[in-house]
């Protein structure tokens, strides 16, 4: 399984060491080391699921686009 990491701060960048190679991008408008500032930026057939590591203030409207998409979270 492909992952997305959403969220590329301290809990991030801990999901992504756990993750390690089945981890394919990062995503995060604040943080300069993430790979995209979007997660409309990575074309959604490159990954199979998203761990979201936001505030929970975004992550209703980031789950409802992710399931839309059809993408495990």
């Amino acid at each position: 399984m492909r992952y997305i990491i959403i969220g590329y701060g301290n809990i991030g960048k801990k999901r992504h060491q756990i993750l390690a190679e089945n981890c394919v991008a990062t995503v995060d408008p604040n943080n300069a080391e993430a790979d995209f500032r979007k997660i409309d930026d990575i074309p959604p057939d490159q990954y199979d699921a998203a761990v979201l590591s936001v505030p929970e203030n975004v992550k209703i409207d980031l789950l409802s686009q992710l399931l839309s998409l059809g993408k495990h979270t």
